[in-house]
């Protein structure tokens, strides 16, 4: 075999090599990545009500990948006090959608959460006094993105 034929080859191999790593990295899963924010502030009731407004935790989600992410579920959590509390079911969506749902790219969803009745389940489990925590958002594909919360449950107050 002659010096040239072995260079043939070995630079055919390596083009193959190149197109099968391009193709590897042009197709495999992009990282997602999402923002968590939120606050806790008095959303006015639409329906009349002798309250004006009623203290809601809103947790707001930003996609900031070209790719659209499903939010399979929401969670608060605290390992000072070894709780994790889902606040699925107490959910309501701004734009009317329940979870899972799905983040369009470069667009955000905000959920809406009644912070007395987030408040009451705490209390269920005996928490009082400042917790801090975490909002845990978690994806379709089981990764968790989180905002640290600081909470004041008082003993007395349900």
């Amino acid at each position: 075999m002659e010096v040239g034929s072995m260079a043939e080859w070995v630079s055919g191999i390596g083009t193959l090599l190149a197109v099968v790593t391009s193709l590897y990295l042009a197709n495999r899963n992009p990282k997602k990545k999402l923002l968590v924010s939120h606050e806790i502030k008095e959303v006015v009731k639409w329906n009349p009500s002798p309250e004006y407004g009623e203290k809601t935790l809103i947790v707001t989600v930003v996609n900031m990948e070209i790719t659209p992410v499903q939010i399979s579920n929401l969670y608060f959590f605290s390992g000072t006090v070894r709780i994790k509390l889902p606040i699925k079911g107490r959910v309501a969506l701004a734009t009317g959608k329940n979870l899972p749902c799905f983040v369009d790219p470069f667009s955000e969803v905000t959920f809406l959460v009644v912070y007395n009745d987030f408040q009451s389940e705490l209390k269920e489990k005996n928490v009082s006094g400042t917790i801090a925590g975490d909002i845990l958002v978690v994806d379709e594909s089981n990764k968790k993105y989180k905002s640290k919360l600081k909470l004041n449950i008082s003993a007395n107050d349900m």
